[in-house]
């Protein structure tokens, strides 16, 4: 099993039209890693403090996050790359294969769990 708890996939955006459009398009990359993800949208406006926490930059939206609650870790998705269903599952893949450090890692050896 490559996770041990459920993570948590953050999408930060300031309108519901945004987050809308979001669950229409992670709908499916949500069904096929439910055992291990759960997706969440967030209102950036309302919970825009929770942002810099996940290694994003404040005021920014819309943006993503993945959040590893056993291990306490942020993965902040790179805010200059559009948010994409495909992107999302590589970057995913990349946390879990170790090639991301967690936001604020220092000398962190890779990490097989996300």
């Amino acid at each position: 099993v490559l996770f041990r708890s459920k993570s948590l996939v953050y999408y930060f955006a300031r309108t519901e039209e945004e987050r809308n459009e979001y669950r229409t398009l992670l709908k499916p990359l949500a069904k096929k890693y439910k055992e291990y993800l759960s997706f969440v949208t967030v209102d950036a406006v309302e919970y825009g403090h929770m942002i810099p926490a996940l290694g994003l930059q404040a005021g920014s939206s819309p943006v993503l996050a993945v959040f590893n609650p056993m291990y306490g870790q942020a993965f902040p998705y790179d805010q200059g790359r559009n948010i994409t269903p495909e992107a999302v599952e590589s970057f995913v893949l990349d946390i879990v294969q170790g090639k991301v450090q967690p936001h604020g890692s220092v000398g962190a050896g890779p990490h097989s769990e996300l």
